[in-house]
């Protein structure tokens, strides 16, 4: 019976097997030691430091102040010399003390019911829509060479009984009162009137940076309505163009404008019936169906695909089926209705359409887009007998104004909202990378929000750059929150990243934590 041995390994072959591994542990060592910090610069995710601390104090700010200014001019330099011959001026003694009693009337006439005196000894009004929010009025008259950026500038008349205020279109008041008491509740009743325009704004088209202004012709039959062009370029070179500028600033809006034919009324959009004077059919469109009127397959759709379309439609039907366009209590007034945030609907009964057709348009376009845009109309007489009067673009500079420090305010309360739900977003999602050009936007919104809401006087500016400035910063804010960092991937939480990698560097880190530790036991044995 045979037995095998094992032929005993040499110590030289043990010394070379051990040295050998070690060169492989510390080769592991090295690269672990220069790759990981360098796998973690690579998997870290860039993220900019953002003003939190100043956007949470804004979430905290629930007043904006807006300041209403009435520039004096005890002469009355623009009214014609015999204008003034015919009504004589009333004197006032001092501007102070009107400035003083049209504030007094101002808090009486608002009345303790509507405003607090939380900021100082001037109301404020409920913005409507956005509490808690409140728009903080600081009204005051000052000398017309002295006024910070007013509102309006105004004179006063003797008017005897008769006390009323004529407001031209550029913004000039005409107070007739009989003493400086009457001229003042005049002007506190103007005052309080543009505050409740300015602290109630209406519904206006969905915010977007930049708007498309389509004016669309549709001809329903081409065949018995021979209109294969239309002057719409006066139009909107001398009327649409002048008024969306004055009203949302330049370069805002772009107007585009197209014929289409052949295009029917929606299903289900009005009923036959016999005209009441020669019997001839019609078709009556009630108010309930007014809005299946729009048809999906007119093209519609905006030229530039990033912009928000604001529709003007002129509908030309079959001359043998008028069409008649219905509300509750009777026809429309223009034949026509109105989609809000969306656009109108004009519909004319005509076979052509003249230069003639085309300014009667211009006017139903201009009320219509006063109402999409927001625009609260004073024109006219009104209870506090206050007459308003147009001008050339079918609004008053006083309108424009309330416009403008309305959604000024309405700019600022959204920005806000978007600063903070960026916070919060970012807050959740550490792996959501921040831009450099992120955080100089949202410090940019956050300069202007900050700037509106602590000033309480008139140095932020005028009307129009007031809502030039709350414009840019809910602009600021709205590119911070959709940029192309932010929406254009997929993120999760680190945890998921973790259990990505844990599977390829634990059994790694694993096997070179039991070589390490063999291998300082075996040193430590002297082998």
């Amino acid at each position: 019976m045979s037995t095998s041995t094992k032929a005993p390994v040499s110590s030289s072959s043990l010394d070379f097997s051990r040295s050998r591994q070690r060169t492989i542990l510390y080769s592991f060592l090295v690269a672990f030691a220069l790759g990981l910090p360098r796998w973690w610069y690579l998997t870290t995710v860039p993220r900019a430091s953002l003003p939190t601390a100043a956007i949470h104090s804004l979430e905290h700010a629930t007043m904006v102040p807006v300041s209403l200014t009435i520039a004096w001019d005890p002469t009355c330099s623009w009214r014609a010399k015999s204008e003034n011959q015919q009504q004589p001026l009333l004197p006032i003694a001092s501007v102070g003390e009107l400035h003083r009693a049209t504030r007094r009337a101002y808090a009486r006439v608002l009345g303790d019911g509507d405003h607090n005196g939380g900021h100082g000894s001037s109301p404020s009004l409920a913005l409507a829509g956005h509490a808690p929010w409140r728009v903080h009025f600081d009204v005051a008259v000052s000398s017309a060479l002295l006024a910070p950026n007013p509102i309006a500038t105004a004179c006063a008349v003797q008017g005897g009984a008769r006390k009323e205020i004529a407001v031209d279109a550029d913004g000039r008041l005409v107070v007739a009162a009989e003493s400086m008491d009457d001229a003042a509740l005049q002007l506190a009743k103007f005052l309080a009137r543009v505050s409740h325009t300015v602290a109630t704004p209406l519904e206006t088209l969905p915010y977007s940076p930049q708007y498309e202004l389509l004016v669309s012709l549709i001809v329903q039959d081409p065949s018995t309505t021979p209109v294969r062009s239309w002057p719409i370029a006066r139009v909107e070179r001398s009327i649409l163009r002048p008024l969306l500028t004055q009203l949302l600033g330049p370069n805002r809006v772009d107007i585009v404008s197209q014929v289409q034919y052949g295009g029917d009324p929606g299903v289900g959009a009005g009923t036959e019936a016999a005209d009441s004077t020669n019997g001839r059919p019609i078709v009556v469109v009630p108010a309930d169906q007014l809005p299946h009127f729009v048809n999906p397959d007119w093209k519609l759709a905006t030229v530039s695909p990033n912009h928000t379309g604001v529709h003007l439609i002129t509908y030309l039907p079959d001359p043998w089926r008028p069409i008649t366009l219905m509300r509750d209590d009777g026809p429309t007034q223009w034949n026509d209705f109105r989609v809000p945030r969306w656009g109108a609907v004009v519909v004319r009964n005509r076979t052509e359409l003249g230069d003639r057709d085309l300014d009667e348009l211009a006017g139903v376009w201009v009320h219509h887009l006063r109402e999409l845009v927001g625009v609260r109309s004073m024109l006219g007489p009104t209870i506090e007998n206050i007459h308003f009067a147009a001008g050339p673009l079918g609004v008053n500079a006083v309108e424009v104004a309330a416009f403008h420090l309305g959604q000024a305010a309405v700019h600022l309360v959204e920005t806000t909202a978007s600063l903070a739900a960026l916070v919060r977003l970012t807050d959740q999602l550490d792996a959501l990378p921040i831009a450099p050009e992120i955080a100089d936007r949202v410090a940019s919104a956050v300069a202007i929000v900050t700037r509106a809401t602590t000033t309480s006087d008139n140095a932020v500016g005028a009307a129009e750059q007031q809502f030039a400035a709350a414009w840019a910063a809910r602009q600021a804010a709205h590119e911070a929150f959709f940029h192309s960092d932010m929406v254009g991937l997929s993120y999760f939480p680190s945890e998921h990243t973790y259990a990505v990698y844990m599977p390829l560097f634990v059994p790694i880190l694993v096997t070179v934590a039991v070589v390490v530790v063999k291998d300082t036991r075996m040193r430590r044995a002297g082998k």
